[in-house]
């Protein structure tokens, strides 16, 4: 880490090659395994959450189309096109929203007992939330 902290520019690395992180940068292609476990996963999800996108880049946008559920989620700051086609829609900065339903999320955990628990007496932790505590936010 200190070598790359401390190159001037570009890191490179002892092979002659880029040091870069593993992330996708702009008109750099998507993998394609990532791609397939993402729409799989998409479309069998039963609620999907997208935050921080106006959804008009693609191929990433596009997943959206993958999705079958009842629930869809969209946090961004501005509408997107896919706004009416959402169960809930809220306009603002998606780590401040975050941040809101985390805080809230925590303030709402109560201790409850656990099935496997019941005869001995212990309790776990458990988040309780109803859905209007989140449009609330």
């Amino acid at each position: 880490l200190e070598y790359i902290l401390e190159s001037d520019g570009i890191p490179k690395c002892e092979c002659g090659g880029t040091v870069k992180p593993d992330v996708v940068l702009y008109e750099e292609p998507l993998n394609n395994a990532v791609l397939s476990f993402a729409i799989d996963y998409i479309s069998n999800a039963d609620t999907l959450i997208i935050g921080g996108t106006s959804l008009v880049v693609y191929p990433a946008a596009g997943l959206i189309n993958y999705f079958n559920g009842t629930n869809l989620v969209l946090i961004n700051k501005s509408e997107t096109p896919y706004d009416n086609l959402a169960s809930l829609v809220i306009n603002d900065a998606i780590g401040e929203t975050l941040s809101r339903v985390i805080s809230r999320v925590y303030s709402s955990i109560a201790l409850r007992p656990s099935v496997d628990s019941l005869s001995s007496g212990s309790y776990v932790e458990a988040p309780f939330m109803d859905e209007r505590a989140l449009l609330e936010l």
